[in-house]
């Protein structure tokens, strides 16, 4: 039985060069796709103050601490960190530096962002429904699969900063 397989990768692991290469290695029609997000990584996605503190509100309250995490501490908290830092280091930070100890963790706490701004302001995910969506599309396609090679790509990791 063959069956299409799809990869939608972060693009800050991978220089501009390299996903090129795996494009060319991993993109057969029919057979599998490979793409990369618009954004480094998932993360940068998820960065909602309002979602951090409903989680981490939660997280205090199941680790039995009575402090409440505000959407103003942790915008206070956003501004404090610089421009140019990946996503999961953003949410390393935030989770870490509100309850000491907490560590952020993308395969429990991704799906909880997203399930949180999704019920606060949905349409702050749009950019990445639409890319999800056109990959979906795409894979196993070679109509796609040409249509991926002729987007831009994300800049290599020297170029971001």
């Amino acid at each position: 039985m063959r069956a299409p397989v799809g990869l939608l990768l972060d693009s800050n692991d991978w220089s501009a060069d390299e996903q090129i290469e795996l494009e060319k290695l991993l993109n057969m029609p029919g057979r599998s796709s490979i793409a990369f997000l618009k954004r480094p990584e998932i993360e940068d996605y998820l960065i909602h103050s309002g979602a951090i503190a409903r989680l981490l509100t939660q997280d205090a309250r199941t680790l039995n601490l009575k402090d409440e995490i505000t959407k103003m501490k942790v915008d206070d908290f956003l501004g404090a960190i610089g421009k140019g830092t990946k996503g999961s280091d953003i949410l390393n930070r935030c989770f870490s530096g509100l309850i000491v100890g907490h560590e952020f963790a993308k395969n429990r706490d991704c799906q909880r962002l997203a399930e949180a701004i999704l019920a606060d302001e949905p349409e702050l995910l749009r950019p990445l429904y639409i890319e999800i969506v056109t990959f979906l599309g795409s894979v196993g396609s070679l109509a796609g699969a040409q249509a991926r090679q002729s987007t831009p790509r994300s800049p290599a990791r020297s170029e971001r900063g």
